[in-house]
C-alpha cells in the first residue's frame, strides 16, 4: 500500500506537467493501473488549455507527500490553475486522498455522485468556482447520501458557487466537522438546528445567502464555535447568543440582517471577542453599558443599527483599550 501512495505521488507530478500524459501507462510505470486511469480520465474532463495563450498547459495539479508518515498522504488537487470543465466520478477511485481542492478556477456543473466515495478524504475545498446543485437531502440524492457517511472530514469549503436550497441536517453527520463554509452561494430556507451534534465545529462562515428566520438554540450554545459569520443574510429575531457557553468566540459577523430589538447586555460574557460586526440591523435603544467589559475587542461595526445616544456609546467604548476600529455611522443621532 504505501509504494502505491509513492507511485500515486510521481504520477500525479506528471499530470502536473502535461494534460496529455503522453508518456504515461500502465507498462511503464509500476502503478496501481486504477490510479492512474483515474487522473487521466479526470485530465480529459478538463479544457484548461483554451485559457493558456502560451499554448501551454497550465499546471494541473500540486501533490505533497508525507514520506514521515506513510499513514496520511495529502494531495492538494488544482488549486487555483485556471481549471475550465467539469468535475470526473473517475476521482473517486484515488481512495488514498486526503486534501481535495479545486478551490479558485472556473469549473462549473453538478457535482458527480462518486465523488464524495472517498472515505478517507479529510479537506474538500471547491470553493470559487461556479458549481450548482444543491445539498438538501430532500432534493438530491447520491451526493448528499455519500458526503455526509465522510466521517473524517474536518473542512468542507462551497463558498462563492452556486449551490442552492436549504442546507440540509445531514450536515450534522459530520461529527469531525472543524470547518464549514458555505458563503456566497444561494442557500435559503432556516438554519437547521444540528450544531450540538458538531461538537468540533470551531469556523461557521454562511455570509451572503438567503437565510431566515431566528438563530438555531444549538448554534447560539456551541462552546467549540471561535468564528461565527453570518452577514448578509435576512435572519431576524433577537440575538440571543449565550455567551456563557460560547467561551471560546473571538470573531462574530451578524451585519445586513434584520435582528431587532436592544443589543443583548449579555454579550459582555464572550470576553475573548475580538471582531464585532453588528451593523445595519434595526436594533433599538443604547449600546448597553456591559460592553465596557469587552477588553479583547478590536473592530466593532455598528452602522445603520437605529442606536440611540451616539455619546453615551463613546463613553462607554473608550473603556476599550484595545479598540483600533470602531464605525458608528447613520444612527439617530447623526446630523
Amino acid at each position: 500500500m504505501f509504494f502505491r501512495r509513492i507511485c500515486l505521488f510521481f504520477v500525479l507530478m506528471a499530470l502536473s506537467l502535461s494534460l496529455e500524459l503522453p508518456n504515461l501507462n500502465s507498462e511503464t510505470l509500476t502503478c496501481n493501473p486504477d490510479d492512474l486511469r483515474a487522473l487521466t480520465s479526470f485530465s480529459n474532463c478538463l479544457e484548461s488549455k483554451l485559457l493558456d495563450g502560451t499554448g501551454t498547459a497550465p499546471t494541473l495539479l500540486v501533490a505533497a507527500l508525507g514520506l514521515a508518515s506513510p499513514v496520511i498522504i495529502p494531495l492538494v488537487l488544482a488549486e487555483g490553475k485556471r481549471l475550465v470543465g467539469k468535475i470526473c466520478g473517475s476521482l473517486a477511485d484515488l481512495n488514498q486522498l486526503r486534501v481535495l481542492n479545486f478551490s479558485h478556477n472556473f469549473l462549473e456543473g453538478s457535482l458527480p455522485d462518486d465523488l464524495f466515495n472517498l472515505q478517507n478524504i479529510e479537506i474538500i475545498d471547491i470553493g470559487n468556482n461556479a458549481f450548482v446543485g444543491s445539498i438538501d437531502i430532500k432534493v438530491c440524492q447520491g451526493v448528499c447520501l455519500s458526503l455526509f457517511q465522510l466521517k473524517n472530514l474536518s473542512e468542507l469549503n462551497l463558498q462563492g458557487n452556486r449551490i442552492s436550497g436549504s442546507l440540509s441536517n445531514g450536515i450534522g453527520n459530520l461529527s469531525n466537522l472543524v470547518k464549514l463554509d458555505i458563503s456566497s452561494n444561494l442557500f435559503s430556507g432556516v438554519l437547521p438546528d444540528i450544531f450540538m451534534r458538531l461538537e468540533r465545529l470551531e469556523q461557521f462562515s454562511a455570509m451572503s445567502n438567503s437565510f431566515t428566520g431566528h438563530l438555531p438554540t444549538s448554534l447560539v450554545n456551541s462552546p467549540s464555535l471561535q468564528r461565527l459569520y453570518l452577514n448578509r443574510n435576512s435572519l431576524s429575531g433577537p440575538i440571543n447568543l449565550n455567551c456563557s457557553a460560547m467561551k471560546n468566540l473571538v470573531s462574530l459577523g451578524l451585519g445586513s440582517n434584520l435582528f431587532h430589538g436592544p443589543i443583548p447586555n449579555s454579550l459582555f460574557s464572550c470576553r475573548g471577542l475580538k471582531s464585532l460586526s453588528l451593523s445595519r440591523n434595526k436594533f433599538s435603544g443604547e449600546l448597553p453599558n456591559s460592553f465596557k467589559n469587552l477588553k479583547s475587542l478590536t473592530h466593532l461595526g455598528l452602522s445603520n443599527t437605529s442606536l440611540s445616544n451616539i455619546s453615551s456609546a463613546l463613553s462607554i467604548l473608550q473603556h476599550c483599550r484595545n479598540l483600533s476600529m470602531l464605525v458608528l455611522a447613520r444612527n439617530f443621532d447623526d446630523e
